[in-house]
């Protein structure tokens, strides 16, 4: 992993199928090489990260109906905030973008979107597609989307924005960026809570807004408009125009 690489788009309670994997990795995936977790793109590679740290119940008209059951089921996805909390895990994928051979977005008329990828390790070819499970009238872009940006990293052609220098790394504005840094819109309370149970920073969450209203205006956050008595934020990603988040 170079030291510029970062974090650009992340799907959460993706369900990998795999096939052409390790007896070890299959076994880990369960039957028929299936798994749960979170699929996270970066600058340099697809990382797949199974999961059952966190459980989430969502309602039936959140999924499609050909994966969740009456009444909703419970999704199991791990939250990546930086790569470097990523756990080692033999269930896990690291896919280099230039391994990649082949990268094609599907969105099916009743399926679920999703992205299929096969990739070469030197010794052999790998084949696995991500199915998308979180789905929404009000997301614009889904997993699907994700290979033309994929392809456009591999080859070149896709340019990423530079972003503002970090702000220094004690300070509350950093640690900020580095809750949000999954890419994922959260509220002030959230990001209140992220920043005393996983940093332990004692803080109230009228810091933590004010803060996020100095990384706004600094370009690092977007702020959500339609709660503006209770806004939402989100880091910027350096995709741009080409931005994944929907």
């Amino acid at each position: 992993m170079g030291v510029d690489e970062a974090i650009l788009a992340e799907e959460q309670a993706v369900r990998a199928r795999s096939s052409g994997l390790s007896k070890e990795v299959e076994a880990e995936f369960g039957f028929g090489g299936e798994s749960e977790g979170t699929l996270v793109l970066t600058n340099s590679r697809l990382v797949y990260v199974k999961s059952a740290e966190i459980e989430e119940d969502l309602q039936v008209t959140h999924i499609p109906s050909s994966i969740g059951g009456a009444g909703g089921r419970v999704i199991l996805f791990s939250d990546v905030e930086e790569l470097e909390s990523i756990q080692p895990d033999p269930a896990n994928l690291s896919i280099p973008l230039k391994s990649l051979s082949s990268v094609k977005g599907k969105k099916g008329m009743l399926g679920s979107p999703k992205l299929e990828v096969q990739w070469n390790t030197g010794s052999r070819m790998l084949k696995t597609e991500f199915v998308q499970q979180i789905t929404g009238r009000s997301r614009k872009k889904n997993l699907s989307d994700w290979a033309e940006v994929v392809e456009g990293l591999k080859n070149g052609t896709l340019k990423l924005e530079t972003l503002p220098p970090l702000p220094d790394r004690d300070s509350v504005e950093r640690k900020i960026l580095r809750v949000l840094g999954d890419m994922q819109e959260k509220g002030v309370l959230t990001i209140t809570s992220g920043l005393q149970t996983q940093l332990g920073l004692k803080i109230d969450s009228d810091e933590v807004q004010s803060s996020c209203e100095k990384l706004v205006s600094e370009g690092f956050l977007s702020k959500s408009e339609e709660f503006k008595e209770d806004p939402f934020y989100r880091r910027i990603s350096p995709l741009g125009a080409a931005d994944l988040f929907g």
